[in-house]
């Protein structure tokens, strides 16, 4: 058994783990803290909590590893890391591109981390120009959770959830805001042969008119907390990811990877680290974010006879694995060695 570090994590999770930064900051610090002494807080709820600085300074980790977008805030938070713990090493996990006030990305060079850790080459390419160290680091996925089932249980799933057996379910997961392209869902709807159903996060605020022209779509829409959120994808037949601003979710969506896992076909745009990781073949197809395409290729998949090889693609993705790598990085950030 190598060093066991103290690790001290921060994100800003509250009940609904229905979202893509709260699930990996939940389980990257669940996964390290089976080897490590890892404490875990909600940043945002403790910036301005003295005891919480305390306890910080008490612990004396060798890591602090914050899970938030960099944004000022959050760089100038970091920041003041090092004033309390100045001998921890100070790591960023950036899964979208930094939102930096007055457009002063400049900034980053001052105030940056001791490393950042982002989801895609593209955003590693983006610190690199201010001198940052930065490594990639994808994201996991549940390999045990998320996995395929039988015809049979597929049945009783759409039986459960009160959806047609004899239709084409195409499913989106995700917030429900129109910056994820989600109208898109709506012209999907006019083939009476698809059922389209949409699953909204709870963890940012409804857009219920975006909601109600679903419905009007005749798009199935469910907008409660799902435990077991796996039953919605082994009972559709192709998940659809049509957000093409990156600003509207992490840079390799979890969703997707989720998808994959239950070795359900995929269509999305050329989203972050997407392309970059996977190439298109007859159970992944990329389409340019219009309505016209994205019709095109859902005919493509419902007439596919090819064999569906989604899951044994993110194998690699568990989340063992990904911990793995990120102990890795920690420890080569600690050793000094990291340029």
């Amino acid at each position: 058994m190598g060093k066991v570090l103290k690790i001290f994590t921060l994100g800003n999770v509250d009940n609904y783990f229905d979202e893509a930064q709260k699930n990996i900051t939940k389980r990257l610090s669940s996964e390290l803290s089976k080897i490590h002494n890892v404490r875990y807080d909600n940043a945002k709820r403790n910036v301005f909590n003295m005891s919480f600085w305390k306890n910080l300074n008490k612990f004396k980790p060798d890591i602090i590893h914050v899970f938030l977008r960099p944004t000022t805030f959050v760089l100038l938070y970091a920041n003041i890391f090092k004033l309390f713990s100045w001998k921890s090493k100070i790591v960023i996990s950036a899964f979208q591109p930094p939102l930096i006030i007055w457009g002063l990305d400049s900034l980053i060079s001052y105030i940056q981390p001791d490393l950042f850790v982002t989801i895609t080459n593209k955003l590693a390419n983006h610190f690199e120009k201010f001198k940052c160290k930065v490594r990639v680091l994808p994201c996991g996925v549940d390999i045990h959770k998320f996995q395929p089932i039988t015809d049979e249980l597929r049945n009783q799933l759409r039986k459960k959830y009160g959806l047609p057996l004899d239709k084409f379910i195409v499913l989106h997961v995700g917030h429900s805001t129109k910056g994820r392209n989600l109208p898109l869902l709506k012209n999907i709807s006019k083939n009476d042969n698809i059922q389209v159903v949409f699953v909204s996060s709870k963890s940012f605020n409804i857009e219920n008119s975006l909601i109600e022209e679903l419905l009007n779509s005749g798009c199935h829409v469910i907008t409660d907390y799902l435990e077991n959120i796996q039953e919605i994808y082994q009972l559709s037949d192709c998940y659809v990811f049509p957000t093409i601003n990156e600003s509207n979710s992490i840079g390799l969506p979890l969703s997707v990877l989720e998808a994959m896992a239950c070795n359900i076909p995929i269509i999305t745009t050329k989203f972050g680290a997407l392309p970059e990781l996977f190439g298109e073949d007859d159970s992944f197809l990329f389409f340019n974010g219009t309505d016209e395409d994205l019709c095109a290729k859902i005919k493509i998949i419902m007439k596919s006879a090819s064999k569906i090889n989604n899951r044994d693609k993110v194998l690699e993705f568990d989340w063992q694995n990904v911990t793995r790598k990120l102990e890795g990085i920690y420890l080569h950030l600690l050793s000094g060695q990291m340029k």
